[in-house]
């Protein structure tokens, strides 16, 4: 039996604290009814059922998901440039093998421009489900972060190591126009976090995750806001 480093027995506990842990855990959701409307962003070999993990993305309803620009914008090695087909990834209730449904880029906020070193604002992008014969279970509810208020909790879902939905916790350190700041307090949270949900304590979606790093020695979150999000990308119905 292969012995696990101390690495991956960190890993291992953090992954059963997102899994089993208290806190929010999105209440009015259940956990099956969670992993079809937080799903992965992956690029598909035409053709083939070979895909790659990209980033996480959310259901919002009428078969729109929000993700992060960078997520839809990312530059892939020279060895995966036939991969070119975008799409949703995820299990199903009782699923052993992913699902792979194709997605048309609708919008890229036309505010965003990349940086190196930051989280760039207005980073936000909206694909829409191409297979009519395909439609999700459930929808986040939309909500608003103008009642969010400092030290408030909020729960942080997507898929940071591309195989299995997580739950992030943390508190809110400030709010503004276009971003929520947040310290993580517990769970995972990587870069294929990008494009997971924010939700607040009633289980509303307020933000999209866009990046994370250290700063005094505690682990932050930067998300964008919903409002934002339908500012730059407006769901279209």
């Amino acid at each position: 039996m292969k012995r696990l480093s101390g690495g991956a027995w960190l890993f291992l506990l953090l992954l059963l604290a997102s899994l089993v842990g208290g806190g929010l855990s999105a209440a009015p959701y259940s956990k099956d009814e969670l992993r079809t409307a937080v799903v992965m962003m992956a690029l598909r070999k035409p053709g083939t059922d070979s895909f790659l993990f990209i980033g996480s993305a959310f259901h919002v309803g009428g078969r729109f998901f929000y993700t992060a620009a960078h997520v839809v914008r990312a530059t892939l090695p020279e060895k995966y440039k036939e991969y070119t087909e975008w799409g949703i990834a995820g299990r199903e209730p009782g699923a052993l093998r992913f699902f792979f449904k194709p997605v048309q880029v609708v919008c890229v906020d036309p505010r965003w421009s990349p940086l190196k070193y930051y989280v760039a604002p207005f980073d936000f992008a909206l694909v829409r489900l191409t297979d009519p014969n395909w439609d999700p279970d459930s929808a986040l509810r939309i909500g608003s972060t103008r009642a969010l208020r400092p030290g408030e909790k909020v729960s942080m879902w997507s898929y940071p190591d591309g195989k299995v939905l997580m739950e992030a916790r943390g508190s809110v350190i400030a709010v503004d126009q276009d971003q929520i700041r947040v310290r993580r307090e517990d769970g995972v949270v990587l870069p294929g976090s990008s494009g997971g949900a924010v939700l607040n304590e009633a289980g509303e979606v307020v933000g999209i995750l866009q990046g994370m790093g250290e700063y005094e020695g505690e682990s932050r979150v930067v998300a964008g806001t919903i409002e934002a999000a339908m500012k730059g990308c407006p769901l279209q119905r």
